[in-house]
């Protein structure tokens, strides 16, 4: 088991709590009605095609309520799409990891919202970039926003941030997790990859895209684990993305 199954044990619970976890940050949504929207295409059809990778339990297109959508979600968490499904009533939602979409010229957009940062391995982190380009017909956007390094950046006790490969570990002693690893004869898990923006950015560059916009937010934080909801200082910056097959 990899740390990724965690993500499915996780939802699970949510699922069986019937507790439903809250909706998309307002200020995501704000930028797509300022940034994103305007620039995107309309297939031959009148519809704007579009995909979520790593939707969790509900995209960001159920809050668009944009009607030239045509949206598709997917996760890897079964559970998680189990509920998207009850809360969505017009996102087509889907189990399905992104290094194994397969759809080639399909959508005018693609978002991702927090799913790159929780692919550890640079080969898979690649593969999943393919997919998304692959998967974008000539013109269409692909919408990033993700977790960035700063100087200024702390964790908390039970998480290690490893500057030399860029990757946060959490502090796990389940034994059954096949990616543990250990520092200070404490065992791990890697579980974020925080890499600085430059990074990020030549990783696109990398798959082909060209990046058309570009910011990091110091003054909106993402939290790097689930153990608490309120952002601190120390956490990852927020960087956002636009870029166009």
């Amino acid at each position: 088991m990899k740390y990724s199954d965690s993500y499915e044990i996780a939802y699970k619970k949510i699922l069986k709590s019937n507790k439903i976890p809250e909706d998309r940050p307002s200020y995501l949504i704000k930028f797509f009605q300022s940034d994103v929207i305007d620039r995107l295409k309309i297939s031959p059809d009148g519809f704007c095609h579009a995909l979520e990778v790593g939707c969790g339990t509900s995209s960001v297109f159920d809050h668009l309520k944009e009607p030239s959508f045509k949206a598709r979600g997917i996760d890897i968490s079964e559970s998680a799409i189990e509920i998207a499904k009850k809360k969505s009533l017009s996102t087509r939602y889907e189990c399905l990891d992104v290094k194994d979409l397969s759809n080639r010229d399909e959508y005018d957009l693609v978002v991702d919202g927090h799913c790159l940062h929780c692919i550890v391995d640079d080969k898979d982190r690649e593969v999943a970039l393919k997919n998304i380009y692959r998967s974008l017909r000539p013109g269409g956007l692909f919408v990033l926003e993700s977790m960035t390094e700063h100087k200024r950046m702390e964790f908390d006790d039970h998480l290690f941030f490893n500057k030399e490969n860029k990757t946060l570990y959490k502090h796990n002693t389940n034994a059954s997790f096949d990616d543990l690893v250990f520092y200070e004869g404490r065992p791990f898990l890697p579980v974020r990859r925080v890499k600085h923006s430059m990074e990020i950015e030549n990783e696109i560059l990398g798959i082909g895209f060209k990046i058309i916009f570009l910011y990091i937010f110091s003054n909106l934080k993402v939290i790097p684990d689930e153990s608490r909801n309120h952002p601190l200082a120390s956490d990852p910056d927020l960087l956002r993305m636009i870029a166009v097959k």
